[in-house]
């Protein structure tokens, strides 16, 4: 399991960066995030230098693109989230799901 680390991004600066250690506290994902989430269901929402929110893996690869808005957790396999047209529900592959699919 993963835990989300927050960072000065420089000794003189305010700003924090987000990144992941393992349970002996060994940096697995250098924090490089301006935000990021507890891994949930092998994911992690983080959120790009660019402001836009994605997903990654416990490797640090971004498994789904950044382009949503905030973020979110996944559970049973879907997720909530925001976007340019609204909050909604995307699946593990980054999908939006109509409502009766999560239902």
């Amino acid at each position: 399991m993963l835990y989300p680390i927050s960072v000065f991004e420089r000794d003189d600066s305010p700003e924090l960066l987000v990144g992941y250690i393992d349970v002996r506290g060994t940096v697995a994902i250098p924090p490089v995030f301006q935000a990021g989430e507890h891994f949930s269901e092998g994911r992690a929402a983080v959120v790009a230098s660019e402001g836009l929110s994605g997903f990654i893996d416990f490797c640090g690869r971004v498994v789904i693109p950044y382009s949503f808005q905030g973020v979110g957790m996944f559970r049973e396999g879907v997720c909530p989230i925001g976007s340019e047209n609204g909050v909604g529900y995307i699946n593990q592959s980054g999908r939006w799901l109509d409502r009766k699919s999560v239902v």
